[in-house]
């Protein structure tokens, strides 16, 4: 079932806000505690190279997850956004800004492979761990073009039943929040 614009864009209205209204300081305990789940999994850990993004309009923030990554001597990589492409994932040697402000890496693009992680961002996430992002479709097809496994990270708020689907929506495999770790694929998360 193929959802309305309106239907998601109320939706995404609603969430962002949600988002926004959080606490300062609830948030950044609320980052530090996401970011730790996703740390301390072993998907995470065995990957050579973890393709994150840069937090952007109140989303989880990334930085510790770059600083253990890069700590234990793995590729961090960085999303950036070519109009109607699946992402590019950078080594960046700097930094711009793009439109409206997101943050956009400069350097060369590296190939995600499988056993790679891409953490993945959202406006919010559902019970079977679909996706309501910004509304270009970026991750969608990042998702639907790479092996990598795909990992949620957002804060509790941001959680619904069920967010409006339309037939290129792809979900995240796993969803790390403050709170919990929702796994959507168990048995495929035992194979690392």
């Amino acid at each position: 079932m193929n959802a309305t614009r309106p239907e998601r864009r109320s939706l995404r209205r609603a969430l962002r806000e949600r988002r926004r209204t959080i606490d300062p300081t609830a948030r950044a305990s609320a980052e530090v505690a996401a970011q730790a789940r996703l740390i301390a999994h072993p998907r995470l850990t065995a990957a050579a190279r973890v393709a994150i993004y840069r937090a952007f309009d109140g989303e989880v923030a990334t930085d510790a997850i770059a600083a253990a990554v890069a700590a234990a001597g793995h590729r961090v990589l960085y999303a950036r956004h070519i109009p109607d492409q699946p992402l590019e994932f950078v080594d960046p040697d700097g930094w711009r800004r793009g439109p409206r402000g997101l943050p956009i890496p400069r350097g060369c693009t590296v190939a995600l492979e499988p056993g790679d992680v891409i953490v993945v961002p959202g406006v919010g996430f559902d019970d079977e761990g679909y996706r309501l992002g910004m509304g270009g479709g970026y991750y969608d097809r990042t998702l639907d073009a790479t092996a990598a496994w795909p990992a949620g990270l957002a804060f509790e708020c941001q959680r619904v039943p069920r967010v409006p689907r339309a037939s290129w929506d792809r979900p995240v495999a796993i969803l790390f929040t403050e709170e919990e770790t929702y796994d959507f694929n168990p048995l495929e998360s035992d194979n690392c």
